[in-house]
């Protein structure tokens, strides 16, 4: 009989040695593995959060580029793209498309209330107001600092404009709430409408801005839509404005005097100052055409001080001539009463008189 002891004590030992050199490798293999994997997990990670970012810059880039950052409406570039869509689409259906300027009147006068700069606050409190009395497709746009822009696709009639504007006016009628102050807002609107007025998408905002401006300067009005008659107003307007900024450097006014007599004697005591304008291609134009403008673009400062520095230097030369005392009536326009250095320019026009 032959022993198999020797021989399987001899088998376990190389057995044993396999077992010991295959678990080493198979945990070296493993060890390989879990390493790989972190590192597999480690560049999902960073894919996903490159991803991410992507994701996140590409969303400010497309924010910033049609977002007013500062009060989160619409910029002009979404309104314009939105613009040639609805004009489009109004097209093939045969319907309108209005465009309107929501112009604040007050809206100066509100923020100089306030320490520091609140006019963002402002035009959002007014977008949110704008924006519940519109339809859900309609939109509004950041247009100017103390205006919005409203666009409102599908309209069949004006009628409609009408009544889209009544409603904003009755929910700007209570007082709006800024920093714990309460203010009343007034509002004037200027409409355009295609194809009514132009098929340009640039010309309707532009038509839109020049009713809006013509709402402002009427009393008894805060509507106004577009026609052609105001746009010839509007060119009149800018060719009369251009001209007032040269009219004082090229010496195009005059003053002409209107005598105040003293009834008794008949003897001239004094005389009104009346600034008279003489354009070279418009020929003479009335101070209720040039004022209000140089009142608008605050040229009425310059010319006032013109007016009397002219009128003094001749009210002293006829003092002078006829040796007696001579009194000169100035006109003066509210918007230089409100000029804090009103006193001090006439102070400065008499002493060198």
């Amino acid at each position: 009989m032959i022993p198999f002891s020797p021989f399987l004590e001899s088998e376990w030992g190389k057995s044993v040695y396999v077992l010991v050199m295959a678990t080493l490798l198979w945990l070296a293999g493993l060890v390989v593995i879990l390493f790989f994997s972190m590192k597999l997990k480690q560049q999902f990670v960073l894919f996903a959060e490159s991803e991410r970012q992507r994701n996140v810059a590409e969303s400010t880039l497309h924010y910033l580029a049609h977002f007013d950052k500062t009060t989160n409406l619409p910029n002009r570039a979404l309104f314009d793209d939105r613009l040639a869509q609805s004009m489009s689409h109004a097209e093939r259906l045969g319907r309108k498309v209005a465009v309107a300027v929501v112009q604040i009147d007050n809206f100066i006068q509100i923020t100089d209330t306030f320490d520091r700069p609140v006019e963002d606050i402002l035009v959002r409190r007014i977008a949110e107001i704008v924006g519940a009395s519109i339809r859900p497709d309609d939109t509004v746009a950041r247009y100017e600092k103390d205006s919005l822009l409203m666009l409102l696709p599908g309209i069949v009639a004006k009628e409609n404009i009408a009544r889209i504007v009544d409603k904003i006016n009755s929910y700007l009628e209570p007082q709006i709430d800024i920093e714990g102050r309460e203010f009343f807002v007034n509002a004037s609107f200027g409409v355009a409408l295609f194809p009514d007025d132009t098929d340009n998408p640039q010309n309707l905002v532009r038509y839109a801005h020049t009713a809006a401006e013509r709402a402002c300067s009427l009393e008894r009005t805060n509507l106004q839509m577009y026609s052609a008659e105001l746009n010839e107003m509007a060119h009149e307007h800018l060719f009369l404005e251009t001209g007032l900024r040269k009219a004082l450097q090229e010496n195009q006014f005059t003053i002409h005097y209107q005598p105040q007599i003293d009834a008794p004697s008949g003897r001239i005591v004094g005389a009104e100052a009346l600034i008279r304008w003489y354009h070279p291609e418009k020929g003479s134009i009335p101070p209720d055409r040039f004022i209000p403008l140089a009142e608008n673009n605050g040229m009425i400062f310059p010319i006032g001080e013109w007016v009397m520095l002219n009128a003094c230097r001749q009210a002293v030369e006829w003092q002078q001539k006829f040796g007696e005392a001579f009194r000169i009536g100035i006109n003066v326009s509210a918007k230089q009463f409100a000029d804090p250095n009103l006193i001090e320019m006439i102070d400065r026009v008499l002493e060198e008189t």
